[in-house]
């Protein structure tokens, strides 16, 4: 099944597109909540410089998707 990734993973997707040499401009969101409800906040990752933030979830960024 696909799933977001966590934080974690997103940061390891950050370093192999960095190794690889396929940094994009994009945010992407985890599947690492913060808090819940109307105003509930989630982790991103930003994949340029691989900056974590947290952000409302109703924000549209992209996402990436990860199989178990």
């Amino acid at each position: 099944d696909a799933r977001l990734p966590d934080i974690d993973e997103l940061g390891s997707m950050f370093i192999n597109a960095k190794l690889l040499g396929m940094l994009g401009s994009r945010y992407y969101w985890s599947g690492s909540v913060i808090s819940s409800g109307a105003s509930g906040h989630a982790w991103i990752q930003f994949m340029y410089n691989g900056e974590c933030s947290r952000n409302v979830r109703s924000v549209p960024y992209h996402v990436r998707c990860t199989k178990r």
